[in-house]
């Protein structure tokens, strides 16, 4: 079992829609996924409509879990900008 967590981010200065967030995760998160079974194997998505969409299940061929709404428990970056915003003050 593999247990490596990838983040990935991009940063721009807009509404970010379905189409920006498709270029992104095709350009950075993609690459470093695998089919399932195989280890580096799944996705964990928040419930955002962006992420919901069958090209994105298409392009990854890996196992997509998406988080339940109003979880931040669950969203690991919620964990991170609560980090953040403690370092900020």
């Amino acid at each position: 079992m593999d247990t490596t967590v990838i983040f990935s981010r991009e940063i721009i200065r807009r509404t970010f829609s379905r189409k920006e967030f498709h270029k992104a995760f095709q350009k950075k998160a993609a690459p470093l996924l695998n089919p399932w079974p195989l280890l580096r194997s799944i996705v964990i998505l928040d419930n955002a409509r962006i992420h919901m969409y069958r090209e994105l299940e298409e392009l990854v061929q890996a196992l997509l879990f998406f988080l339940p709404p109003y979880c931040p428990q669950l969203n690991p970056i919620s964990v991170f900008f609560v980090a953040q915003a403690m370092d900020n003050t």
